[in-house]
């Protein structure tokens, strides 16, 4: 029999006078990229070895992990995409951090990172009886056909994505490019470009419908629009992507970034064109990750993270208590933080 001892996270902060959140990042290796002190780390890791604390190892899909299930708990699992990037990181961890607090609930959650479109991988976690429920972050379309296929015990809360039979929190990312794209009509900008990665999700593809939809119920003409992808979501993705549309001698007189992290590219190849921001191009973005840094700064569409975290946590908990069904659909607004790169119409 093992002689482990069944102590929580919340136990371990407490002795370590940090926060569960911060243990949990500790003890599942990512300390160093979320830049915690290396003598917190060692701390925690001493308390928690000096506790007996076992953590499940999340990289292995061989392991026992039943037996360790602490019966006073609701362990959760989180998935998250390995592109997750540390500031939106770490306002979903505040979110559900923030939970905690308010709650009366007893939570150890785990993060566990996975690569797009190989979330299957993971069966076995999403399967076993140790974990009470799992939050999955921003699933691929493959993703999304692999929790279709499959059927889970334990309630399964979907960041920022729609899958029927599955609870949904998410923005309204249709009527985002609604916004963006009404935000162009008013400003009568002649000529537009949607800047977009090569590998979407299905908050990518509705910001696009939303925005190409409005501006055809509008009457705006089709050859006054391009879409065009970079290869990644990133600021060479977005160099790339404008090069693509200076290739076809389409200057466009305002461009809608569906993710801010292509931005520093879009502006950087506008600049070597001498293209002048506002005055000849127009940009709106999508996620507000570092975009008033940029010189000119960026108007974009804000992704509070830290609210969707918080609500994703308390769908999950009211599923697990039975006090809710799974398969509803919970979206939020989003503003826009109007800065230089454009104006707001009036």
């Amino acid at each position: 029999m093992s002689s482990r001892k069944k102590v929580s996270i919340k136990t371990i902060a407490a002795a370590a006078n940090v926060s569960p959140s911060t243990v949990s990042l500790v003890l599942n290796n990512r300390g160093k990229e979320l830049r915690i002190s290396p003598e917190t780390q060692r701390r925690i890791q001493k308390i928690a070895e000096e506790f007996g604390y076992f953590n499940p190892p999340s990289n292995t899909q061989h392991y026992n992990i039943n037996k360790y299930e602490p019966a006073s708990l609701n362990p959760i699992i989180v998935f998250v995409t390995n592109d997750f990037q540390n500031i939106p990181f770490a306002k979903f961890n505040a979110g559900l951090e923030e939970y905690i607090k308010q709650s009366s609930d007893q939570i150890d959650w785990v993060y566990h990172t996975y690569e797009a479109n190989h979330l299957c991988d993971y069966q076995m976690l999403l399967s076993s009886s140790y974990y009470k429920g799992a939050i999955i972050s921003t699933p691929s379309l493959d993703d999304a056909r692999f929790l279709t296929e499959n059927h889970f015990h334990i309630p399964i809360i979907l960041y920022n994505y729609q899958i029927n039979g599955y609870t949904c929190v998410c923005y309204d990312n249709y009527n985002i490019g609604r916004q963006a794209a009404d935000v162009f009509l008013k400003l009568r900008k002649e000529k537009l470009s949607i800047i977009v990665p090569d590998n979407t999700n299905r908050g990518i593809n509705l910001r696009i419908a939303g925005f190409t939809g409005h501006l055809s119920e509008s009457g705006f003409l089709n050859n006054r629009i391009r879409i065009v992808s970079g290869p990644s979501k990133d600021t060479y993705g977005g160099y790339i992507a404008v090069s693509k549309l200076l290739e076809q001698n389409f200057i466009p007189s305002a461009i809608y970034i569906v993710n801010d992290l292509m931005t520093g590219g879009v502006l950087s190849r506008l600049k070597e064109e001498n293209l002048h921001i506002p005055d000849d191009v127009s940009i709106l973005s999508y996620g507000d990750i570092g975009a008033s840094k940029y010189i000119p700064s960026v108007s974009s569409y804000i992704a509070e993270s830290e609210k969707i975290a918080y609500t994703c946590l308390e769908q999950l908990m009211m599923e697990i208590k039975g006090l809710a069904v799974p398969g509803r659909y919970i979206s939020f607004d989003t503003e826009c933080i109007w800065r230089e790169s454009c104006c707001p119409p009036e």
